[in-house]
This record gives structure tokens, sequence and C-alpha cells, in this order.
């Protein structure tokens, strides 16, 4: 539980240094002026605002001004609504997990689940979910869900375990979480936001899912870069997010190991 609690403050700094808000101060020590300028070349300060204090087109600074955003990513971008969307439209579905924190030290642990069958549980029938789990040494847990993903039965490493212990539905929060972060930098409709973000490079790169396009995104106004893989099978599926800094050893990414539709 408390890994999972990290991963969740982890987020919270996401969200602050993705939006180059001023939370970033308190996770990262040091002279912040690299990292944040306070003005740009033109003598502006980030939010656009003159250092004098005016608005240098003299408009309302509430008013919120659409921006013209240039598509870079064409396609139907797979945005799952919770764990059980992921349930409902893959029998096959993992990633691994990587953090690399200032001082160097990493941690990596991976997920995944594959669907077993069919299996009648008290006169129900139940699609058997088998979930492994790999941080150091390896977790099997066997889980009977009803038709709307109700755990009925569960089996840890073979022994049985009350079903509300079900480690699925939080493991998958953590992909649907980072996933919708990714919409701070690339928007649903595969637009960026040019006054924030801009579009470094694109490349490719090898994975378990065969060749990804990789499109790197850097803050204009930090020194945050976000990567981002799809895989087309139809739809664009995020099969790879990495964030970094540059400069800087951090590191988080997600990469996606196993993808099997329905």
């Amino acid at each position: 539980m408390k890994k999972y609690v990290a991963l969740l403050l982890l987020m919270v700094f996401l969200v602050a240094t993705l939006s180059g808000c001023g939370l970033i101060k308190k996770f990262i020590p040091g002279d912040l002026e690299d990292l944040i300028p306070s003005e740009d070349p033109d003598g502006k300060d980030p939010d656009g605002k003159d250092p004098d204090g005016e608005d240098p087109d003299g408009e309302d600074p509430d008013v919120e001004e659409p921006t013209d955003g240039d598509v870079v990513v064409e396609g139907n971008i797979f945005y799952p609504a919770d764990w059980k969307d992921i349930l409902n439209t893959f029998a096959e579905f993992g990633f691994s997990y990587k953090e690399v924190r200032e001082d160097g030290e990493e941690s990596t642990w991976s997920m995944h689940y594959v669907s077993e069958g069919i299996e009648e549980v008290d006169g129900v029938d139940a699609e058997v979910i088998l979930l492994t789990k790999v941080e150091g040494s390896t977790e099997e847990t066997r889980i009977w869900f009803d038709s709307d993903w109700e755990c009925l039965k569960l089996e840890i490493d073979g022994e049985e375990a009350e079903p509300w212990g079900n480690p699925l539905g939080m493991l998958l929060m953590i992909y649907v979480n980072l996933v919708k972060l990714t919409q701070m930098t690339l928007a649903t409709d595969g637009t960026i936001d040019t006054s924030a973000y801009k579009l470094e490079e694109t490349s490719s790169e090898s994975t378990e899912l065969g060749s990804l396009d990789v499109y790197s995104f850097a803050s204009l106004w930090t020194t945050v870069v976000n990567h981002y893989g799809f895989h087309q099978d139809g739809d664009l599926y995020f099969a790879l997010i990495r964030n970094t800094i540059k400069g800087a050893n951090q590191l988080l990414e997600l990469r996606i190991t196993h993808l099997n539709p329905r």
C-alpha cells in the first residue's frame, strides 16, 4: 500500500512539473532559475504579462483567449475511462514501470494479466484473470470476475484470499492516471498548445510490441521533456510514457509489454 501512495504522490509531482507551477520548487532543490525562467527573451514573464505588471496587449488577463494548436499526432487515441475499461478492451495487458530518482536510485517492477476463460463460481459464469506481478520476486494472483468485473473469488500464490484484496484495479489505474496526465501536454485531438510546448523531435523505438512512433514534447518554460510512444492497432494506444528533465537524472517510464485486444 505504501508503494501505491508513493505513486500517487509522484503523480502530484508530475502535475506540478508539467504545469510549471510553483509546487515544483518543493520537489526539486537548488537554483530554479535555469528550470523555470522568470522572463522570456523578450522581457516578459512566462505567463505573458509585462514585468511592470501591465498586460502588453491591453487585454483583461482573466479572459481566456483561444489558442491555435498544431496537429502532431493523427488518429483516434484510446483514453481508458477507468480500470474496467481496460479489462473490457483487452484480453491481455501488461506494462513495466521504472522510476529513477534525482540521486540515481532506481526502482522497477512489472505487471501482466491474461484471461484464462470462463469458470462457474456459485452458479455464476466468471471470467478468470491471471495476474502476474514481478518486483524482485514473482507473485501470481488469480481472480474470478462476474460480468460487471466484480471480484467473486481471489487466490494469491495459490492461497484463497478475501475478494476485497484484489490488486488488479489499483495497478491498472496507474496506467489510466498516467494517460490522463498526458493531456496536460497533448490534447485528445492530437494537438498541442504551441505557447507552452513544442514538438522537439519524432523518432522510432523498438519495444515488446514492435516499433513505436515516439513524439518528444519539450516545455517552453521548464526543462521538462515528455516522450509518448504509440502503438497502432486500428486505434492509437499509449505504449510508452517517459517523463524526463533535461540535465537531471530523474525519469519516470511506463512501457506496455503486452497488448491483446478482445
